[in-house]
This record gives structure tokens, C-alpha cells and sequence, in this order.
């Protein structure tokens, strides 16, 4: 009996340095707790993915566009004498189709796009000729009576003068800095034709407004019956930015 006890004694002892011998063997890295460790930073990177996950802005000529980073829109509009031409038929405000100008459609469509803001967003609007003109200092949020003021104001305006671009979308990129959190904007620009003021050509039109774009705001570009180089210059801003450029008759 004590021989035997002794045996398994010394039994027992070779069974656990062996053990621990093989545990100190194993490649680091591959413990048991380590698809653990994975599954814990995947989630952990699920959860901060779900918290900048953001509601997509409001369509605009039936485009989705590209999205800044914040809950923040600024339309920049081209209301120059030229968008005084007909447009033919087109949707109105309230959805039915309606005859009118081109300057009537931007109108229309801008307004389709603030109704369909929640509150939740904060949003701002330029008008432009060779001057400029903003709804409010400030981006404002859009409750229901903000928005239809915006509206009202917008309808304030005609078309007249000529197409100050660079400068106006300057200054909607610096709007766009503003707002109650820092971060990109979702941007439009909706313009008809040739900018022939405020800048020299379309290269110096392009330069003046991408530079003041510190903020990297996106900004997605509309051409209302525009050709040529007019298109390629609104095609080539909203490239630069990563916006989607859109045609429109």
C-alpha cells in the first residue's frame, strides 16, 4: 500500500509538469481567451458605428446626393436674370404640376426639400446674383414655423443681375461652418449658366469657392439646362468634394 501510494504520488506530480510545461509551449497569441478579446472590439466598433450613423437628407430634384457628416444643410441658389426663362412643366411646392420659370422650379424644390426636414436638423439658404442674400445669419433648426418662413422669404425673391458663383458658394461653405456642432455639411449648389461676376472665369470661380472649404463640407451640384463647360465647372466643383452633380432640362 505505501509503495503503491507513492507511485501515484509521483504519478500525479509528472501529469501537472507536463501540463505546465505544455502551456508555456503554446504560441502566444493563441490562448482561449483570445477570439474573446476579437469579439469584444468588434462590438465595441458596432457600437460607436450605430451612434454616427445619420437620418439621409431630403431628396433634391428627386437626387439623393452625397451627405456631410452632421445633421446640417445649406442650399446656395443661383436666382441671376437667367433663371427668368421658362421651364416648362415641372412639379410645384404641393406636388401637382404647374408651368413657370426656372427660378419657379428651384423654388418649388427647395421648398419640397425643407418641409421634409425634422427638427433635428439645422439648415440655411443663399440666394445669389452678383450679390448675395441669406435667409438667416445663422443656420437655424427646422421647426415647423422656421421652415415655413424660409419658404415665405425664398418666395420674396425674383431673378435679376448676373451669376456671382464662386463668391456665393464661398460664403454658403463658410455658412456651413456654423451651426451647434462642427462637423461637414451636406451642401447644394443650383446654378443655370456662365459665372461672370465676382471672379475671373470658371477656374477663378472653382478656386475662390474650394478654398474656402477648410471644413470639407460636401457639396452636390444641380445644372438647370446647362451645357458645355457651364456643366463641366458645376460637375467639377461637386467632384472635388465628393458630391454627386445632377442635370436637369
Amino acid at each position: 500500500m505505501r509503495r503503491l501510494w507513492g507511485l501515484s504520488v509521483f504519478s500525479i506530480l509528472g501529469l501537472f509538469l507536463a501540463t505546465a510545461t505544455l502551456v508555456q509551449a503554446a504560441p502566444q497569441g493563441q490562448g482561449v481567451d483570445q477570439p474573446v478579446s476579437k469579439a469584444a472590439v468588434s462590438d465595441d466598433d458596432d457600437d460607436d458605428d450605430d451612434e454616427d450613423d445619420l437620418p439621409d437628407p431630403p431628396a433634391y430634384f428627386d437626387e439623393d446626393g452625397a451627405a456631410g457628416e452632421k445633421m446640417k444643410i445649406v442650399w446656395c441658389l443661383d436666382r441671376s436674370g437667367s433663371m427668368s426663362q421658362n421651364a416648362g412643366t415641372f412639379r410645384g411646392a404641393d406636388g401637382n404640376p404647374v408651368t413657370g420659370s426656372r427660378w419657379d422650379r428651384c423654388k418649388a424644390e427647395t421648398s419640397i426639400a425643407l418641409s421634409q426636414l425634422t427638427p433635428e436638423w439645422e439648415f440655411g439658404i443663399l440666394t445669389y446674383a452678383c450679390t448675395r442674400d441669406k435667409y438667416s445669419p445663422d443656420l437655424v433648426p427646422a421647426e415647423e414655423s422656421e421652415v415655413s418662413s424660409a419658404i415665405a422669404w425664398l418666395n420674396g425673391h425674383f431673378p435679376w443681375g448676373g451669376t456671382g458663383t464662386g463668391p456665393a458658394q464661398a460664403e454658403a461653405f463658410h455658412h456651413a461652418d456654423g451651426g451647434t456642432v462642427e462637423g461637414s455639411a451636406t451642401c447644394w449648389l443650383l446654378s443655370d449658366g456662365q459665372p461672370n461676376c465676382g471672379a475671373q472665369g470658371t477656374i477663378g470661380h472653382k478656386t475662390m469657392a474650394l478654398a474656402a472649404n477648410g471644413a470639407g463640407h460636401v457639396l452636390n451640384t444641380v445644372g438647370i439646362a446647362d451645357f458645355g463647360n457651364f456643366a463641366a465647372f458645376l460637375r467639377e466643383l461637386a467632384e472635388a468634394t465628393g458630391g454627386v452633380y445632377v442635370h436637369v432640362q
